[in-house]
């Protein structure tokens, strides 16, 4: 009976949003050369990382969440990218489909930080802190300082 009681709550603990939790420490979210504020937090899983899909907005890359779909839409004046939170597709304005998908935290909308970036012309980089936390650094061409300076 015990066993088969510690059965379902690890299925239980697998099944819940706490298992969405960070698979490192605090990962901070870097765009260009400015840290966001410290409620935005970058995290990993499943070996990738996810961005809150809100702070592309710095890159001309808005998003809306259409709630009837359970659909997070990203789009810039060139290109749209659909996310469905529920089923996990992802495709595109033209109708590709993307084994990539978007995850809900906390009410929020997190998307695989490489995948956007490549699709919108964006780089990225995971700056390994020493003591203070890691950052997810998200640049474009405007970007002055390199990885390194800007940890300094």
């Amino acid at each position: 009976m015990k066993r088969a009681l510690c059965v379902i709550l690890i299925i239980l603990l697998a099944l819940t949003p706490a298992a969405l939790a960070d698979d490192s420490s605090v990962c901070f979210i870097s765009l260009n050369d400015s840290l966001l504020q410290l409620s935005s937090q970058a995290y990993s899983f499943g070996g990738q990382y996810y961005v809150p899909i809100s702070v592309f907005i710095e890159f001309r890359i808005y998003s809306h969440f259409l709630t009837d779909s359970s659909t997070a839409q990203l789009y810039s004046s060139s290109k749209q990218m659909f996310f469905n939170v529920e089923t996990g597709e992802t495709y595109d304005g033209e109708d590709n489909y993307y084994t990539a998908s978007a995850v809900m935290r906390g009410g929020t909308v997190f998307v695989p930080v490489d995948f956007v970036c490549r699709q919108f012309g964006l780089s990225w980089s995971y700056i390994r802190g020493s003591g203070y936390g890691d950052v997810c650094r998200i640049t474009d061409s405007s970007a002055v300082l390199t990885d390194e300076q800007f940890l300094t």
